[in-house]
Order: structure tokens, then sequence, then C-alpha cells
């Protein structure tokens, strides 16, 4: 399950899917769920988990797994917009309809939208970088260090994230509070991932049973 779609997340999963249906010989339909970065089944769960943690007007930070630019570039079929036109990730065309970080962005900005968070009081960062090709930024660490230089309260949430893992319990939770106390900062929440939240456990329902109801649209073949 991604909220956002990208080649290494979604693409080499559904690739796998299909190897390991080949390896046994069995060819089913086979139909995939999609991204859904700004439906309001997964916004509206996501909302009223930020919620509870806003309420001393704490900088709300949003960290996205990161991923190499050469891959966003790929995501661009016309080769012509992604990380060429000004404000590529907001705009919302054709050629960006697949773009993970054109998702992130509007993932983000409807949170936003939902919570009426001033221009001034939130961020977006990615998280996870490996190796020396050039990833997206600004980097999740680089930006927790200038908030807490800064003196701000923080509160992050990772919506690339379903449910809690490495990157949320091991590299938020401990190494980038680390990071934030040791430049000075003083009050730094990560927010759950959505988990088991019932909310999302509905709405996830909605978005299985409406995407399958459209199946046609969204078939593929082993």
């Amino acid at each position: 399950l991604f909220p956002h779609h990208a080649q290494a997340t979604t693409q080499s999963s559904m690739k796998e899917a299909f190897a390991k249906l080949r390896e046994i010989g069995w060819s089913p339909e086979v139909f995939e769920l999609g991204h859904f970065e700004d439906d309001p089944e997964f916004i509206g769960p996501l909302v009223e988990s930020i919620r509870p943690h806003l309420d001393n007007g704490a900088h709300l930070l949003f960290s996205y797994h990161g991923l190499p630019l050469s891959h966003i570039r790929r995501g661009d079929k016309s080769g012509s917009h992604c990380l060429k036109v000004g404000d590529c990730c907001l705009q919302k065309t054709e050629m960006n309809s697949m773009c993970y970080s054109h998702h992130c962005h509007m993932t983000t900005m409807s949170v936003v939208s939902e919570l009426r968070i001033p221009d001034d009081r939130w961020s977006i960062s990615y998280q996870s970088r490996l190796g020396p090709a050039k990833w997206l930024k600004p980097s999740t660490l680089s930006v927790v260090g200038n908030l807490a230089r800064r003196g701000e309260e923080v509160v992050v949430v990772s919506p690339a994230f379903l449910a809690d893992g490495l990157e949320t319990l091991e590299e938020l939770d401990i190494e980038v509070r680390e990071h934030f106390e040791g430049n000075g900062g003083k009050s730094f929440t990560v927010v759950n991932c959505l988990n088991d939240n019932q909310d999302w456990i509905q709405g996830l329902s909605n978005i299985i049973n409406r995407s399958f109801s459209n199946a046609k649209n969204s078939e593929f073949s082993v």
C-alpha cells in the first residue's frame, strides 16, 4: 500500500508480484489499487491524527521518503515538465500524474488546507537518503536542525508510511530526534502512522471497494 506512486515502490512491488505468479504458473486477473494521495478517505484520518498535536502552534513538518532525482524525471514521459517548470510539483497536469514528488505535495496541500495552517508554520522534507546521487531536497535532517536553532516546537508526520516501521520508529523518533536535540531543540513530536486507526481502515475499505468497482480501468495482465 503506497499513497504515492513511485518506481521504487509501487512499480517494483507489482513487478515482483507478477514474477511470483509466473513462477507458480498462475494467471489470475490482477488489479492495482493505484495512488490515492489526495483521496478524502485517506486525508480525513490523516488530518485527525495530526490535529491534537498542533494546539501549541508547533511547526508541522511533512517528512517523506526521499527519491533520486533521476526517478522523478523518469516519471515525466514528456521530458518537459518535472524539474524543468517552476513549481512543477504544485501543478496538476497529465505530465506529472504519476510523479511521486507531485503526489507528496498534493497530500501536503490537502492536509494544510483542512487544518488551515499558515504558510510559515509547515514545511516539506525528505528522509532516508542513500548513496551519492542527487536526491529530492531539502533533507529532513537539515530542516529539523534549522527549526531547532530557531527555537521551534516541531511536530513531524510521515504520510508516505501507512504503518510505523524503521523509517518512523528508528530514523525519525530516534535519529532525527537526537539531531533536533543536538541543535538545541526542546519539543519534538512524531505523529504515529495511521496503522490500525479505525477511520483509516474504513477509508481504505472504501477506496478498495471503489477501485474494484472501476476495475476495468486498472487491469493488469501477467
